[in-house]
């Protein structure tokens, strides 16, 4: 006699109840579950997660997250890029046209990526002459001429910092 949970009648008369559940012979190969199957990770009921700081976190079903540090990579790649998008979004000035301070910034821009070879006197004469057009172009163009991360701009670096001094 095979006894399984619950209690024994007798005959082939099985009472199941409050069992687990049961097979009454089997023909062939048996394989009970009982509870879930799981692959991976199971977590279950409430999760509470204090303290948790950094960079990157992130929890929950297939969380996510992007970290981007530093003044990201359009900065090394253009750094004029910030100045071009402060000069589109510049309110029209009855003085100065947005095209004139755009060309200013291009001519020195072009300038200082000549590196050692570019032309002090050029670079002096520009950015005071932007300086007079535009003080918020000039301050955001002279960031990215003095930006250490940049590399290969060393006279316009050198010039834009005096320039900065005199204004």
């Amino acid at each position: 006699m095979t006894q399984v949970g619950g209690d024994y009648v007798g005959g082939d008369r099985i009472d199941a109840q409050q069992s687990q559940g049961f097979i009454n012979r089997p023909t062939g190969p048996v394989r009970q579950q009982f509870g879930d199957t799981v692959r991976g990770d199971k977590i279950s009921g409430n999760i509470t997660a204090t303290g948790i700081s950094g960079t990157g976190v992130s929890i929950g079903h297939q969380g996510q997250v992007q970290v981007q540090q530093g003044s990201g990579q359009s900065a090394s790649v253009n750094p004029f890029a910030r100045v071009y998008e402060a000069i589109t979004a510049r309110p029209a000035d009855p003085d100065v046209d947005k095209e004139e301070i755009t060309r200013a910034v291009q001519v020195i821009e072009q300038e200082a990526r000549k590196s050692d070879q570019a032309s002090e006197k050029r670079l002096t004469r520009w950015l005071h002459s932007l300086a007079a057009m535009a003080e918020d172009i000039f301050a955001l163009t002279v960031a990215a001429l003095t930006n250490p991360q940049v590399a290969g701009m060393t006279v316009a670096r050198r010039v834009a910092e005096r320039v900065r001094r005199e204004q």
